[in-house]
């Protein structure tokens, strides 16, 4: 009878334990995926910001080549 009663809460334990490794699991792949779709947010970001340095440093080159610079006046 008792070895009966300590089948019972093994398994119960073997499945409260596999319940939560597989919970645990979803969680840690549902992070990763997350983590995973900021890379190319971050990268995109980034870009743009290396887009906008790049257009005011053009800008300021035309502006330069038109005789518009910090110390000039306009010709």
């Amino acid at each position: 009878m008792f070895n009966t009663l300590e089948t019972l809460i093994l398994g119960a334990n073997t499945r409260a334990e596999k319940t939560l490794l597989d919970t645990y699991g979803i969680e840690l792949i549902d992070q990763k995926i997350h983590g995973a779709d900021e890379g190319p947010r971050a990268a995109k970001g980034n870009l743009r910001g290396i887009n906008r340095e790049l257009s005011h440093d053009e800008l300021a080159d035309r502006m330069a080549h038109a005789g518009f610079g910090p110390n000039t006046s306009p010709k």
